[in-house]
């Protein structure tokens, strides 16, 4: 019985590196390229860019946002 539980606890262990293997590969075609020749090097798709880019106007309006209610509840206003 004690065998049975640890054999299935490995088991659904082992497929936690299967899932990660198919989130990085997942990951990896939608926000990357390939080198094309043998010394060159990859770049992000136009998805990668995209999506980077604007996570970088939303962290930008975080911070000012947060700035703004640092000073307003400083001041009172």
């Amino acid at each position: 019985m004690g065998t049975a539980i640890l054999e299935a606890i490995r088991t659904g262990l082992g497929l936690i590196g299967d899932i990660a293997k198919e989130f990085l590969l997942g990951f990896t075609t939608l926000f990357w390229e390939a080198p094309t020749t043998e010394g060159g090097t990859g770049q992000l798709t136009m998805l990668g860019n995209f999506a980077l880019i604007f996570l970088g106007i939303s962290i930008s309006f975080a911070v000012v946002k947060l700035a703004l209610n640092l000073i307003r509840a400083n001041t009172g206003i």
